[in-house]
Order: C-alpha cells, then sequence, then structure tokens
C-alpha cells in the first residue's frame, strides 16, 4: 500500500518546514552576535586606556590586574547577552536590534579615537621630557597604537555606512 504520508508530497512539505526552521534558528542568533563583536573593540579599547593610564601597575604582573580583563569582559559581555536573550524571547524588535548595533559601534569607536588619541600625546610628552621615559610605557605606548592602527580598520568595515 503506498503511503503518501511517508513518501510524495507531504514529506517533501515536511522536509520544507524543516529546512526553513533551521534557516530561522540561524538567523536567530545572528543579530545579537554583530553586537557582540561590535562590543569586542570597546573592550579592547578600555583595556589598553588601563594600561596605558596606569602602566607602572599594569605592568607590574599583580594578580589585581586580571580585574581589568574581567571588567573587560563584564563590558562586552552582560550588553551582548542582555541583547541577545531580549531578542531571542522576541521582546525587542529589528529596529531595537539597529539602534544597539549604532549605539554600540560609536561607543567602541568613541572610545578608540579617543584611545588613539590620549596614546599620540603621551608618546609626544615622553619624546619631550626625558624624565618621563620608561621602556615599558613607551612599548606600551607603541604597541596601544599599533592596536589602534588595526582596529581602526575593522571598526571602518563594521560601520554602518555599507
Amino acid at each position: 500500500v503506498y503511503s503518501e504520508g511517508l513518501f510524495g508530497r507531504s514529506a517533501e512539505r515536511r522536509r520544507g518546514r524543516i529546512r526553513e526552521r533551521t534557516q530561522d534558528r540561524r538567523y536567530k542568533f545572528l543579530p545579537p552576535r554583530f553586537l557582540s563583536y561590535s562590543l569586542v573593540m570597546f573592550g579592547i579599547a578600555f583595556e589598553s586606556l588601563v594600561a596605558l593610564e596606569f602602566s607602572d601597575w599594569y605592568e607590574s604582573g599583580k594578580a589585581s590586574t586580571l580585574l581589568v580583563f574581567l571588567a573587560a569582559e563584564l563590558l562586552v559581555i552582560r550588553p551582548s547577552l542582555a541583547v541577545a536573550t531580549l531578542w531571542t524571547l522576541e521582546l525587542i524588535s529589528h529596529f531595537m536590534i539597529f539602534v544597539y548595533l549604532t549605539v554600540f559601534n560609536l561607543l567602541s569607536i568613541t572610545a578608540t579615537a579617543l584611545n588613539y588619541f590620549l596614546n599620540v600625546c603621551h608618546l609626544r610628552r615622553i619624546g619631550a621630557t626625558f624624565t618621563n621615559y620608561t621602556l615599558s610605557r613607551t612599548f606600551q605606548i607603541r604597541e596601544n597604537i599599533r592596536t589602534l592602527k588595526f582596529q581602526s580598520s575593522l571598526l571602518y568595515n563594521l560601520s554602518p555606512h555599507q
């Protein structure tokens, strides 16, 4: 006996619905990922700003310096998890995801630009006076500037101009 439930059109429909559901699941987690990617830049800028301003303490290698990494991770993960939860529970719309993405990107761009400006100012100040010169501080500033140049290309790709 030929059963159309196992073969034929209904099986094709079932496969089509399963395919649609898996595509919906993949899409469901896509917008929060973009939010977390844009906040990673902010976390890196925060960590390098702390390393610049408190270079003596930061370079000492004390266990308390791990709190900087914890704070940077919390600044990245907490908003991302909150938005991902609201998005998964369908409590916010596409427009709100766009608003959050724009705000987070602007926050990341501002923090990176501020960090770059402060690094360049510190590097000029160190070059002007010999008393402020330390090898670890100069290395930290140059490392920050290299990282920020790399970040600027990534931030350009994340910007809403595309």
